[in-house]
């Protein structure tokens, strides 16, 4: 109620066109669209992930890719535990989801959907969307901001977050098998494990830490090439328009909105998610082995 009446308020005030809004479920909550759309302003929401259709929002379970919501119903979430495995938590998302549902305040409350892939707007059709039409942005980069560099370095790099669902311990497997150098830029939950797996298998990774800016951009320019080795329906990563504006090729796995941005043979290569031994032929590919 708070977050309505704010939004009105800032409304009022403000005069604006139109209302773009971008993830707000647990924080100012729908609320502030259909408060939005009561003052008559037309009402667009950018999709970054898939919380309409998955209460989950990611459509994994378990770490592993999970339509059963589809199949099944919303209950499903409650049945597997999605939510870090917690019953609590998976049925507070539920209610959370059929409340919404049933109020259709997604439904009815926005103009105009958003969605920087066209996967994401593939996966609503096949779940029967019925709310606001969709159009399709794509993300950008200001690549005036990072200069790239088209000499090849020696060695291949990711930069984002050290998770499950990036499907690192793949990448890790995969340059071990492939015999290549692989820095690994970015903090997270999964740091400890690849350490150790590292360690187990002999690859030869290092670990950059948290980089920003100059720092990072400096560290994707000396590469070989940038990897997403993905395990999860990733919507556009912003990751490979940057480093195209770098000037580096982007390897990728076949999965989610990542097939959009990759030209085979002209921008980078593509693998199947989930395949180290796959991942290893492309890696050894690219490093002329």
């Amino acid at each position: 109620r708070e977050a309505a009446r704010k939004i009105r308020d800032l409304i009022d005030r403000e005069r604006p066109d139109v209302v773009h809004a971008h993830n707000l479920y647990h924080h100012l909550s729908p609320s502030v669209l259909h408060a939005a759309k009561q003052c008559g302003v037309p009402v667009m929401l950018t999709t970054h992930d898939l919380k309409l259709l998955c209460p989950a929002i990611s459509m994994l379970s378990h770490g592993q890719i999970c339509e059963a919501c589809k199949l099944n119903g919303r209950f499903s979430v409650v049945r597997k535990r999605c939510l870090k495995g917690s019953l609590a938590l998976s049925s507070l998302v539920y209610v959370e989801s059929g409340l919404h549902a049933l109020t259709g305040i997604y439904r009815n409350s926005i103009d105009r959907l958003i969605s920087p892939s066209r996967f994401f707007i593939d996966k609503f059709t096949e779940w029967g969307w019925a709310g606001a039409p969709f159009s399709h942005i794509p993300n950008f980069a200001d690549v005036e901001a990072m200069l790239p560099s088209f000499r090849p370095g020696a060695h291949f790099l990711y930069f984002g977050r050290l998770s499950k669902e990036k499907g690192l311990t793949t990448l890790v497997d995969a340059s071990a098998k492939a015999n290549v150098e692989l820095w690994l830029v970015g903090t997270g939950p999964l740091e400890q494990e690849l350490r150790r797996q590292a360690e187990t298998t002999g690859a030869r990774v290092r670990f950059c830490g948290f980089q920003k800016g100059d720092a990072l951009w400096d560290l994707v320019r000396g590469c070989r090439a940038v990897v997403l080795a993905s395990e999860w329906y990733e919507n556009a990563p912003l990751s490979i328009i940057e480093a195209y504006a770098c000037g580096k090729p982007v390897l990728g796995a076949r999965i989610g909105g990542i097939p959009e941005l990759i030209r085979t043979g002209e921008t980078g290569e593509m693998f199947e998610s989930g395949d180290s031994d796959d991942l290893a032929r492309v890696l050894g590919e690219y490093a002329g082995k």
